[in-house]
């Protein structure tokens, strides 16, 4: 089976760079470049966004033509725009068989993007197709394509599909663009990579989204009927996380749950020394509330005492880590409560306009490479710097040189937020002095302590006057309950930690590491709610689990991601791309049709017509399929977004065959054909052999 999956899953870009000209000024203008120069001579750089491209331009020279736009070349060097739905799959439900569950399909599908037209109509627009024939023969022609990305696998799967749809030829290379300054440009364009590796790398994007476009349309239609309020579809990852929420949850509320309240009781004698204010504190308590009123009791205030000690304690605060996507997230959710996607979001359009580094990271340090670039910093010289070797893919985030403009108020808080973390991370562990004063009272240590600075005078003997006294009690308090933003890390850490432990060198992909969208989603459908910024699974969300069964989901599900990854981090171990699809097809096959004949989603009746299989039994139909629940045969019961009357159900289980009926592809044109039973579970048009008409 070939692997050619659906390509998009990434971040939300700009949708269109395709020329807004007619059909003839882009001919003139690419008659008179190809009579200007040879494609043969020169090497095509692809990137998936427009600033993107413009920054990369910049830095390599390119800029001598602006052909169309997101087209920039010289005589050496072109530098194309391709945004990630420009190439994209044809969905599952565009398939013959559309309406039919479950459908896996042997072959993904995919092309230029189709869009609605003013007749209401789905097709590829006249700008898409002439924009596409004129970059479509600059790759072609190019001795060298290289991608410019700061993605993972998702975004080297979309380029893979670029490459296959335009025939390219010519060597393909990759370039890391972790940041978008000058420099960096021209380094990653001097370091470009090469290797069976990056075929590897786009295997596994290929193969999960492949994966992820199986598991959204079956799952999302199994539910449609049941989830009334379901605005967006059910994916892979979406299921995975509610998963990990149930048992996250269950396992917070059983420890909050054993906690054990525990009761001290204390006395506290305040006073003045040095002229600052201070509470001592004994280091006893006193298990009952009667032998701490004894000891209050007992306590001579007011009265003034020497101090019988005083010393500098120092405490070490160590700096904060840099931001990676997950933490710049919670953190953006906690101070300046905006949602995840929409924090991932503003951090790509940062990045993109060249102000910060990559937002797509797990990994919090910086490698030693950058030293020389950060030097400009006064705390760079006794930073701890890593080897280069040690972090795959993209570092933490950091600030580029490029002074920001025109940001908005939540571009600029966001980057307020990165400027400032990033210096206290350089600034590195912050010392916190303070001067620990002991006094004898009744024969008892009591301590308390006042912030030192070099301004504070220590005489020799340090007169404390102590001013007053209480009593209190303090009840320990159980763990709060989980946020919505602990749950993004936790679940995005345990992704992460699987992809490092089973496959290290993993590089951080978007679809597989960052779970803002599958919050959205399950907020969206109404399966996950934020209350008062706590989560709580709704009943339609335990009831999904309850079905899928969120045990066998969660350990499923993640073995997948597992041996997806593997496609690139072990491959001498993995099965292979089409083996792994095979495996995955059959099992979400057999899920889908449990999911549609389960009793407990939708109502069932007996019906009158005996199973034309095993010839014994009578079938069940359910809303979505009929079944014989003896031999396992199944027939869908809709197709091609045609709902079978009664008749034509009984003359597919009694003949194998429909009359002619009238359906709409996916271009809006209407056409007639007969339906057949096929020979596996499935329905199918009447083959052309077998047509009477």
């Amino acid at each position: 089976m070939t692997i050619l999956p659906p390509t998009w899953g990434g971040r939300e870009l700009p949708v269109s760079f395709s020329p807004n000209l007619p059909a003839e000024s882009v001919s003139l203008q690419q008659t008179q470049f190809t009579n200007s120069k040879k494609f043969s001579d020169m090497k095509v750089i692809i990137t998936e966004a427009a600033p993107v491209a413009s920054a990369i331009a910049r830095a390599l020279n390119v800029t001598t033509n602006v052909a169309v736009p997101g087209v920039i070349y010289n005589n050496d060097i072109a530098v194309i725009t391709v945004t990630p739905d420009f190439i994209r799959p044809f969905g599952l439900g565009v398939l013959p068989g559309k309406d039919a569950l479950p459908i896996v399909p042997e072959r993904y599908t995919y092309g230029i993007r189709h869009t609605l037209d003013e007749n209401g109509r789905y097709g590829i627009s006249t700008e898409d197709k002439t924009y596409a024939d004129y970059i479509g023969k600059l790759i072609r022609g190019g001795d060298e394509v290289i991608f410019a990305s700061d993605g993972g696998a998702d975004a080297q799967g979309r380029f893979a599909n670029i490459c296959r749809f335009f025939k390219v030829g010519a060597p393909t290379s990759r370039m890391f663009l972790t940041r978008l300054e000058r420099k960096a440009i021209k380094s990653a364009f001097k370091t470009r990579q090469w290797g069976r590796k990056f075929h590897n790398l786009a295997q596994t994007g290929l193969v999960g989204m492949a994966m992820d476009e199986a598991f959204k349309y079956n799952v999302s239609e199994a539910y449609r009927s049941l989830f009334k309020e379901m605005k967006s579809p059910i994916c892979r990852q979406d299921v995975l996380v509610l998963a990990a929420v149930k048992n996250y949850l269950e396992s917070d509320a059983e420890a909050r749950g054993q906690h054990v309240p525990v009761t001290t009781h204390s006395v506290m004698v305040s006073g003045v020394a040095l002229g600052k204010d201070v509470k001592f504190y004994p280091c006893s308590t006193y298990s009952t509330k009667e032998e701490a009123a004894e000891a209050y009791k007992n306590l001579c205030v007011p009265a003034t005492v020497e101090a019988s000690d005083v010393m500098l304690d120092t405490e070490m605060s160590p700096s904060p880590a840099l931001f990676t996507l997950t933490t710049l997230q919670s953190e953006a959710w906690e101070k300046l409560n905006l949602n995840f996607s929409t924090t991932r979001d503003i951090a790509v359009s940062l990045y993109e306009r060249g102000f910060i580094s990559s937002p797509l990271t797990s990994c919090a340090k910086l490698p030693e490479s950058l030293r020389d670039e950060l030097r400009r910093y006064k705390w760079c010289r006794k930073y701890s710097f890593v080897a280069d070797g040690t972090i795959s893919g993209n570092h933490g985030i950091i600030i580029s040189g490029n002074k920001p403009l025109f940001l908005d108020s939540d571009e600029q808080r966001v980057y307020d937020l990165i400027r400032s973390r990033f210096y206290a991370n350089l600034a590195g562990p912050t010392a916190v002095n303070e001067l620990v004063i002991e006094v004898e009272i009744n024969g008892e240590p009591f301590y308390g302590t006042i912030p030192y600075t070099p301004d504070i005078k220590v005489p020799k003997a340090v007169e404390v006057k102590l001013t007053g006294k209480s009593q209190f009690s303090h009840t320990s308090v159980a763990p709060t309950a989980p946020k919505m933003n602990d749950l993004l890390c936790a679940i995005s850490m345990l992704l992460r930690s699987l992809s490092d432990k089973y496959n290290p060198g993993m590089p951080f992909t978007l679809a597989h590491h960052d779970v803002a969208d599958a919050f959205d989603r399950l907020r969206d459908n109404r399966l996950l709610l934020d209350v008062c910024g706590e989560p709580a699974i709704t009943g339609e969300g335990n009831l999904l689990l309850e079905t899928f069964n969120a045990t066998y989901a969660l350990g499923h599900l993640m073995a997948y991601q597992v041996e997806v990854e593997r496609l690139y981090g072990d491959r001498k171990n993995s099965v292979g791309g089409v083996q792994l699809m095979n495996e995955y097809g059959k099992w979400i096959y057999d899920k889908t049709e449990q999911l549609i004949t389960d009793h407990r989603l939708f109502p069932a009746k007996v019906d009158t017509h005996v199973c034309p299989i095993c010839g014994r039994h009578s079938v069940i139909r359910y809303p979505r399929v009929a079944k014989c629940h003896v031999c396992g045969f199944t027939m869908p019961l809709q197709f091609m977004g045609h709902k079978f009357t009664d008749k034509e159900v009984a003359s597919l289980l009694t003949h194998g065959y429909t009359s002619q009926i009238m359906f709409t592809n996916r271009h809006g044109h209407e056409f007639y054909d007969i339906v057949v039973r096929g020979k596996g579970k499935g329905l199918s048009f009447a083959p052309i052999e077998a047509k009477l008409y």
